[in-house]
């Protein structure tokens, strides 16, 4: 559900923004006991200073519930234990997840 949800709002934005070659990343880490996972997309980040994480956030231009972004970073921190962050940049957005490793 995370990583769908992570999806479809980047697929959201290329169309919204009209994103020429729009591209998504994922990448994985091992780190001491932590999962490290980044998502990146180039979708132009985020003009708006947001809580993008609360509920009722949204950025879309249409009649979206902003619920996404909540529900996933409830579903990382009730279900996982872990963290979500992201950071924004003219070229677009990266979500950090970091999960710790059950022994």
């Amino acid at each position: 559900q995370v990583f769908l949800n992570l999806a479809v709002n980047a697929l959201e934005h290329f169309g919204q923004k009209r994103i020429k070659n729009p591209h998504i990343h994922i990448t994985t880490e091992l780190n001491n006991n932590l999962y490290i996972i980044r998502f990146y997309d180039n979708g132009g980040g985020l003009i708006e200073n947001i809580d993008i994480f609360a509920m009722g956030a949204s950025t879309k231009n249409n009649n979206n519930d902003g619920l996404g972004l909540h529900i996933v970073k409830l579903i990382i921190e009730t279900h996982f234990n872990g963290i979500i962050t992201y950071h924004s940049t003219h070229e677009g957005l990266c979500f950090e997840i970091i999960l710790p490793i059950e022994e």
